[in-house]
């Protein structure tokens, strides 16, 4: 079968003979190597450059204002100075300090029962003065103040020879013991009576209110202290005033003049009492 004739392949053209083709030369490349080894070189010697260190002390330095000099003043400048004058020191007290005085103080301590001695008379609250002496030259002097007829002396020493007398009997020793008088009284007090009349504080020791000299405390019954033991330590004449606090009051007269007035208080259980106590004042208390 024949071919047609648009299948048959063209024919081929005539191929020449080139040369074949070269890459195009670059002139600067040559310069790459000889760059990359000079950075190197330069980056290594770097590496061996000491660099500045930061100093702080030396900036510290440098900001600090520069301080001035001080004056330097010559040994004949000072000799021409005028001399100090001497300050004369304060006068002292030569007289020395009593061993026997004790140091002066805003409130004294109160004693301890055991410090009491067992003649001396039960410690008295002093009351508080509120007044302030007031000098004037033109006031007149007031009189004297008039305290009834009583002498203070006398009274004193009437509670002291009391004392001396409660002492030597066999129902009045325990006086000699403040502390064991006054858990006595704080143990049996009455309460029919007010004690803040007669006594201050039992704490310790007893102490009596102003105007009171002593108190003395008998073992022995209340009876026996109105017929027995009052007659022997204040003679008899003894009248009876009623009372005062609730309590029995007494009137202590020599030669027709007042010398004491007294209290007695039945203390602890019973009617009458098993103790008492006697209460030696000044003047009337009811005043």
């Amino acid at each position: 079968m024949a071919v047609p004739s648009t299948l048959v392949e063209p024919p081929t053209p005539p191929t020449e003979n080139f040369p074949p083709s070269q890459p195009r030369r670059q002139p600067w490349r040559w310069l790459i190597a000889p760059l990359l080894t000079i950075s190197l070189v330069l980056h290594g010697a770097l590496l061996f450059v000491p660099l500045p260190t930061w100093d702080a002390s030396a900036e510290q330095e440098e900001e600090e204002p520069p301080q001035e000099a001080p004056e330097v003043i010559s040994l004949s400048a000072v000799e021409d100075l005028p001399p100090l004058e001497e300050v004369p020191e304060p006068p002292q007290d030569q007289t020395p300090p009593s061993p026997d005085r004790p140091p002066a103080s805003s409130q004294a301590a109160p004693p301890r029962p055991d410090q009491i001695p067992a003649d001396a008379p039960l410690p008295t609250e002093t009351p508080a003065d509120d007044t302030f002496p007031v000098d004037d030259p033109f006031e007149p002097t007031p009189p004297p103040e008039d305290t009834g007829g009583f002498d203070p002396d006398r009274a004193r020493a009437r509670a002291g020879a009391a004392r001396g007398s409660a002492l030597g009997r066999e129902f009045g020793g325990i006086n000699s013991d403040p502390g064991l008088v006054a858990a006595s009284l704080s143990r049996g007090w009455p309460p029919t009576v007010d004690q803040s009349f007669f006594f201050s504080s039992l704490a310790t020791s007893p102490v009596l209110v102003p105007k009171a000299l002593d108190a003395l405390f008998f073992t022995r019954s209340y009876d026996f202290i109105i017929t027995d033991e009052l007659p022997r330590l204040f003679g008899d004449e003894l009248l009876p005033q009623g009372e005062y606090g609730n309590a029995a009051l007494y009137e202590v007269q020599s030669g027709g003049s007042t010398e004491v007035f007294v209290s007695v208080i039945g203390i602890g259980p019973g009617n009458p009492a098993g103790t008492a106590v006697v209460i030696i004042w000044e003047s009337d208390p009811r005043l």
